[in-house]
């Protein structure tokens, strides 16, 4: 069984002062969850992070350095990574799936040509990190579908469409 965390907010925690106790005792998270038998760390990654200013949106910021940042750090205590692509540039669930500022307003052939592009620019950058990835997860949380509205899943008489478009 693989036993993993999500740690996505772990360097803007650590940065905003963030300490973690067990039972009064100051502790390093990552190195206690490794040594009690997570081996997997799942880092988020969002597109582009920023409003139209470059102000982050906070909740980990989860930018390509973020992410690289964070493998490294895995990496040396011993994890495996899991990257999930939201591909959006915030919080994707089942009740929204932002399209990322970047790719508005694009017919359907142009969103696969940017989310190809955008994935293989990604692998590429981690790569040459010598960051080496256990798994990729592909969206996150996308019963509902995901890019709405060109992926989003479709429901007429109970029957589920558009998976055509989601995939």
């Amino acid at each position: 069984m693989i036993l993993g965390v999500d740690v996505s907010t772990y360097l803007e925690e650590i940065e905003k002062g963030a300490k973690y106790y067990d039972n009064g005792v100051l502790i390093n998270p990552l190195k206690d969850l490794h040594e009690n038998g997570v081996d997997c760390m799942r880092i988020r990654l969002w597109n582009n992070p920023y409003d139209e200013k470059g102000v982050p949106y906070l909740a980990g910021t989860c930018d390509l350095d973020n992410f690289l940042k964070l493998s490294h750090l895995a990496k040396s205590l011993g994890y495996g990574i899991l990257l999930d692509f939201h591909y959006s540039d915030f919080w994707a669930d089942p009740g929204k799936q932002m399209i990322p500022k970047a790719w508005r307003g694009f017919s359907l052939e142009q969103m696969v040509d940017a989310v190809y592009t955008y994935t293989k620019e990604t692998l590429q950058k981690i790569k040459a990190e010598g960051i080496t990835l256990d798994y990729i997860q592909i969206g996150n949380e996308i019963t509902n579908g995901i890019l709405w509205p060109i992926g989003r899943l479709t429901e007429k008489e109970g029957e589920r469409g558009n998976y055509s478009s989601l995939c």
